[in-house]
């Protein structure tokens, strides 16, 4: 087994000597002591360090109960530990772990009841959780930084580069200055307000920036997606395609759209059992071998943990949780689609709230973004704003709450600025 004990002891006789050390133990976890006796006095050193007790040999030895040997205690020191390289000590340490782990799982993927796919994808989430358990706790210390974030906030100031990805709609990205990374966003709305079709205007607009975007659809499948993408773009009707009415301009500016989505990258996966972890190992992966600047789940709702123990509530809150970290970890912006509950459409006012949102606690709580769409006139036919959407913005983490309004052509599904509308009119 890889194991190195004079490490182990070294950092146990420096947590031991040393109260700066001691408060250091949750760098490590027990697992990362080989020695049983070892595993005990570290996990007596953390209990006494989260109950602020003294610590040293005598104390360890009476928290322990005596069972450990107060002669195998005194010998710690024997390993001749350095306090100031107690940070070196737990890295090596921490590496031994990782090694060990990475035989294990070596182990696992002998599995011959497995296909390899799964044992692809079984490697492939346990290698990253122990990337993410390799941490030694440094952490930035901010005259390290200041000064290349003031060179970025001057660099906002004067126009030369928005703090986020600007979405291709004026009066969206002047309320929240474009999609910022790290954000989740969640876009939310009653059925037949028009979504999918926000999410993938938004994603058009970004492709044809040279944009990379990655699209999680649980329920429409990719060549549904691809479809409405061409049509939406040519701003051609699919009644038009439905009744077979389309004329030779019709098909010319299908051929223009589709010749433009031709070369972005745009990436649709439609499995609709995918888990978060999977889309985030999958956009990892994506990032790494063709970069990736957005990913968009449609739709929240529909995704599952595969943990039967969770209720549904403790499962949305997982996925939002879950969907959070990816957006963090990856270092872009996530928006995922949501349904709203029926309570909006029992008001007077049907414009959405934040208590409109299903399951709402949790994913309010996770969102850095919440936004709403509302189409006054799927509600009143003779309303005086036709072919006008309202994306309202009721939760921004980072900024301002408002209301920003979008042209709506329902015959193409297209979500566009307001002077387009009127120009078209």
């Amino acid at each position: 087994m890889l194991q190195n004990i004079e490490l182990e002891q070294s950092i146990l006789a420096c947590m031991l000597i040393d109260r700066d050390c001691a408060m250091d133990s949750g760098l490590l976890s027990s697992v990362d002591f080989v020695v049983p006796a070892n595993r005990e006095i570290f996990n007596s050193i953390k209990r006494l360090t989260q109950a602020d007790k003294q610590i040293d040999y005598m104390t360890v030895y009476q928290d322990l109960n005596q069972e450990i040997p107060l002669s195998h205690l005194t010998t710690l020191s024997e390993s001749m530990p350095t306090v100031r390289n107690f940070q070196e000590y737990v890295k090596q340490l921490k590496d031994i772990t990782l090694k060990r782990n990475l035989y294990k799982l070596s182990e696992k993927m002998k599995d011959k009841d497995r296909t390899g796919k799964e044992i692809a994808e079984i490697a492939e989430k346990e290698i990253f959780e122990m990337q993410e358990d390799i941490t030694t706790g440094e952490i930035t210390q901010v005259r390290d930084i200041v000064l290349s974030t003031v060179d970025e906030i001057q660099e906002m100031y004067y126009g030369n580069k928005p703090s986020g990805i600007m979405t291709g709609y004026r009066a969206v990205d002047a309320l929240l200055n474009g999609l910022k990374k790290g954000q989740l966003i969640i876009v939310a709305a009653r059925p037949a307000m028009g979504k999918t079709s926000y999410a993938m205007n938004i994603a058009e607009n970004l492709i044809l920036q040279d944009k990379s975007v990655a699209f999680f659809s649980l329920e429409m499948t990719k060549q549904e997606l691809t479809e409405k993408l061409i049509l939406s773009s040519a701003l051609v009707g699919n009644d038009k395609l439905r009744k077979k009415t389309m004329t030779d301009y019709d098909w010319e500016k299908v051929s223009n759209a589709t010749n433009a989505i031709l070369q972005t990258n745009l990436f649709i996966d439609d499995n609709s059992t995918r888990t978060v972890s999977e889309m985030h190992s999958m956009s990892r992966r994506l990032k790494r071998r063709k970069g990736l600047d957005l990913v968009v789940v449609d739709y929240l709702q529909l995704m599952t943990t595969k943990n039967n123990s969770e209720n549904r509530q403790q499962e949305i809150s997982t996925i939002s949780r879950g969907l959070k970290i990816m957006a963090k970890s990856l270092n872009i912006p996530v928006i995922a689609l949501s349904q709203l509950s029926r309570a909006c459409e029992m008001r007077q006012d049907k414009r959405p709230l934040l208590s409109d949102l299903r399951e709402s606690g949790s994913i309010e709580q996770d969102a850095d973004v919440v936004k709403f769409i509302y189409r006054d006139e799927y509600y009143n036919p003779d309303t005086d704003l036709p072919g006008i959407a309202e994306i309202l913005v009721a939760k921004n983490r980072k900024g301002p709450t408002g209301k920003a309004e979008l042209g709506w052509i329902g015959e193409f599904t297209k979500f566009l600025d307001i002077d387009k509308l009127e120009r078209r009119r």
